[in-house]
């Protein structure tokens, strides 16, 4: 807020050309300056196209279930009663006319809107900062958060060749560090892309998940997921239909993705917010007393496997799910690091995550099976101390 306000401060006298009535504000006047404004929830909706953005999106999902087909069919019913062209909504956000811009923005706020399609809690727009490169679009925030992630995790993962596994880690790293820079619209661009190719993967993957419930095992005090190499099942509205704003290339540069733990953990993170969304008894949505954390377990690599905690108190969708629960319960429940730690002891492996994320966990695949049981274990006794 600090930081908003400074920059409110500074950007009142800058950055504007005329006087007085005829001021007119000038955003790129100076290369490198940071602004403070609000912005869409849709995933690097700047860098392809709106529909995609927005279908390939948590927070869209989580209200409209975009990955069925009478999800994207409703989508594209909003798109109409707001007044805007699919046709201009499926290119390149960029290319975009003005006036499209402008309209989408004041009919996205609209009361009616939002009211009928769940735009709110928390609302379609979120604060952020934008860093403005002479007169080229704005970059946010979170698009250099993405971007970032996605070019560290293009390293190979060969245990056949030690040396080339080390450089190519060392390779990824220093690339998602420039992508950080000034200057470095290559590197970016090039990480822009590879976020938007693993979160069509992500939620292809989600969509399949949440569309078979058999995938997801409900423990005593646990939602646990065993994430299977790549199916061929898809989702309706997401796997049939060719992406737009990309040279039609799904293929993602990143080896075995379901073996890595931020990959798990955005995957994650989309299943539960969209059951957070999704209603109790109808649709098995995971509210109230069903309001539990999840455990997804990755692919076998090199003998060994990711296990990753999902912590339903992060979930920006859902506070709704979280009312008229108890917190004290909710809060043991979701104490990954020492449950983790304990029972992966009960094992005689060695935890190693004191010092890095509290909710990831490697072991050896074949401790796998029975580091869930004892994690439930220690789930039910936490539960038992607050009641």
């Amino acid at each position: 807020m600090q930081l908003a306000n400074y920059l409110s401060s500074r950007n009142e006298r800058k950055y504007t050309v005329g006087d007085d009535e005829n001021k007119v504000v000038v955003p790129g006047a100076q290369t490198g300056h940071i602004e403070d404004a609000h912005d869409y929830r849709f995933f690097l909706y700047r860098h392809w196209s709106l529909f995609d953005a927005m279908c390939f999106s948590p927070y869209v999902a989580a209200k409209m279930k975009t990955w069925k087909k009478q999800g994207s069919v409703r989508l594209q019913e909003m798109l109409a009663k707001m007044g805007i062209s699919l046709e201009e909504c499926k290119q390149m956000y960029q290319f975009m006319a003005p006036e499209s811009k402008n309209h989408f923005s004041e009919k996205i706020n609209d009361p009616d809107i939002k009211g009928n399609y769940f735009l709110h809690d928390p609302n379609v727009t979120r604060r952020s900062f934008f860093r403005y490169n002479s007169f080229r679009n704005p970059v946010a925030a979170c698009d250099v958060v993405h971007a970032a992630t996605a070019l560290v995790e293009q390293c190979s993962t060969s245990t056949e060749n030690i040396s080339f596994a080390e450089s190519s880690r060392l390779q990824a790293f220093n690339e998602a560090y420039d992508c950080l820079g000034m200057h470095a619209d290559e590197k970016l661009k090039k990480g822009l892309k590879s976020a938007i190719d693993l979160q069509k993967l992500i939620v292809r993957k989600a969509g399949v998940v949440l569309e078979d419930s058999l995938e997801v095992i409900h423990l005593k005090r646990l939602y646990y997921i065993r994430v299977e190499t790549s199916t061929s099942k898809k989702p309706q509205a997401i796997g049939d239909r060719q992406s737009h704003g990309s040279n039609g290339n799904t293929d993602d540069e990143v080896d075995s993705p379901f073996s890595r733990p931020m990959v798990l953990a955005r995957l994650g993170q989309y299943i539960m917010d969209v059951k957070m969304n999704m209603d109790k008894r109808r649709e098995q949505g995971w509210t109230q007393n069903k309001l539990l954390p999840l455990l997804l377990r990755g692919e076998e690599r090199d003998g060994k496997c990711f296990l990753v905690g999902i912590d339903p108190r992060v979930s920006i969708l859902g506070n709704k799910a979280r009312e008229g629960i108890d917190m004290d319960s909710l809060d043991n429940l979701c104490n990954f690091k020492g449950m983790f730690k304990a029972s992966a002891r009960g094992l005689g492996v060695i935890y190693p995550g004191d010092a890095f994320d509290a909710n990831i966990v490697e072991l050896p695949a074949e401790y796998a099976d029975d580091f869930v049981y004892n994690l439930s274990i220690w789930l039910r006794g936490a539960s038992r101390i607050v009641a």
